[in-house]
């Protein structure tokens, strides 16, 4: 019985070179997004510092009093948000 690795290595050397390359290049994709430390927020969305990430969760606490984020809420903040933007266009 072949082991995975030996599976694959046999599919590999079937396929044609422009199949392989592109497998290359996929893969190469692949790792440069994981190597990446830019997790593609806009600026003003980026957090720099433990610092600022802490104030900015104190000022979401400081904020006013907690509401329970349910099902129905969301309901209500989407129809809200499609209704302000059709008075807009």
């Amino acid at each position: 019985m072949m082991s995975r690795e030996e599976q694959l290595l046999e599919y590999w050397r079937k396929l044609s070179s422009d199949a392989q390359a592109q497998v290359l290049e996929f893969t190469r994709a692949l790792q440069a997004d994981k190597n990446s430390t830019d997790p593609g927020a806009p600026q003003h969305l980026t957090i720099e510092s433990r610092e600022q990430l802490d104030r900015l969760l104190q000022a979401g606490l400081d904020s006013g009093e907690p509401i329970e984020v349910t099902d129905d809420w969301w309901e209500q903040k989407r129809d809200r948000l499609l209704n302000n933007s059709s008075q807009i266009l």
